[in-house]
């Protein structure tokens, strides 16, 4: 991602507009192939459907609020509307290694798999 002071840290750069983009349309194209496979797509409160998948909006409002909210509310992570730029803290992100990085990206794969196994 792009560290606030403008410079970049490998995998984490996220320069343009496209890049919340990409995240978005992965997000999405997961809960649908859950759905088409007939799996459940998260619990039965979850509001993803059919109709909201094909609402981009929606999917990007709600992603970017759960839990990514959250994360910007500790001032992990932010999320600048105008430019489309998602970007990690300069100083969270200095204290990070690649390998630490690596960790965190094995630990999300690993909590979504735990997740969907339990629904």
């Amino acid at each position: 991602m792009t560290r606030s002071d403008g410079s970049t840290n490998g995998r984490w750069r996220a320069r343009s507009r496209g890049y919340h983009t990409r995240i978005l349309r992965s997000q999405r194209s997961g809960v649908r192939d859950r759905a088409d496979r007939g799996l459940p797509v998260d619990r039965s409160s979850c509001p993803y459907d059919g109709k909201t998948l094909e609402d981009r909006k929606y999917i990007k409002r709600s992603m970017l609020a759960n839990p990514f909210e959250k994360f910007e509310r500790k001032r992990f992570l932010y999320y600048s509307k105008d430019l489309g730029v998602i970007s990690m803290n300069h100083a969270l992100q200095s204290c990070l290694a690649e390998s630490d990085l690596a960790a965190i990206r094995d630990q999300m794969q690993e909590d979504l798999r735990d997740y969907y196994d339990k629904l």
